[in-house]
């Protein structure tokens, strides 16, 4: 999933926690929306794997390469824990921002999974395997038109897919559906995301929406 559509998950996932969590005020329950976009989407994210600072401390290879350790589900499973033992509500209430941003993060992914790969053109690898192998500059054109056709298909980006996900390991495993990333279906789950946050999350904070799903499930 690309970074907007983390942060719109992201956000939609923190109104969804405050109504099933216990009742907090209006300062907590914000500190738990503006943790949980924070961690949803760019550098406080899982997606720091895929920063400078990252790759020039861990190298960015084996179980640092992005989609591994930092991908894995225990760290939102630990933040939660840890927002229930925490004494300071602030505190508290940004540990369980934290643990659904992160959580949220790793969601998104395991749907839109797939990362696109741009289609090979003219100059590319798949012409300069063509050339070795002997098929000539028509073989190879005619190969990058239907590496271009194929993306074209997938959503109409002229992209390729190579499967991924999230760990169940820190470094393995990893298991998702594999929707394609950056198409059409997330763009407008993207965009159903922010409709929807634009009118849950001030019913969350205010302390409406945990009123009304209390009252629904008496």
């Amino acid at each position: 999933m690309m970074g907007p559509g983390h942060r719109a998950l992201g956000t939609a996932s923190a109104a969804g926690a405050l109504a099933v969590a216990e009742p907090r005020g209006v300062v907590t329950s914000a500190l738990v929306v503006l943790a949980a976009v924070v961690t949803s989407g760019g550098t406080l994210s899982p997606d720091v794997d895929q920063t400078r600072a990252w790759r020039r401390i861990t190298g960015g290879s084996g179980a640092c390469a992005h989609r591994n350790v930092t991908h894995w589900w225990a760290w939102p499973v630990g933040l939660l824990v840890l927002s229930g033992r925490l004494d300071d509500v602030h505190l508290s209430a940004l540990a369980l921002g934290a643990s659904v941003g992160w959580g949220s993060h790793l969601l998104g992914d395991a749907l839109f999974g797939r990362r696109a790969v741009r289609a090979p053109r003219a100059g590319d690898s798949a012409r300069s395997d063509a050339r070795r192998a002997g098929g000539g500059r028509r073989r190879a054109r005619s190969a990058s038109r239907a590496h271009l056709r194929i993306g074209g298909a997938l959503f109409g980006r002229g992209l390729l897919w190579r499967p991924a996900g999230v760990p169940l390991l820190p470094s393995r495993g990893h298991v998702g559906l594999g929707l394609p990333v950056g198409g059409r279906l997330e763009h407008w789950t993207t965009r159903a995301l922010v409709a929807a946050s634009w009118v849950l999350v001030p019913l969350a904070v205010s302390g409406l929406l945990p009123a009304v799903v209390e009252r629904t499930w008496r």
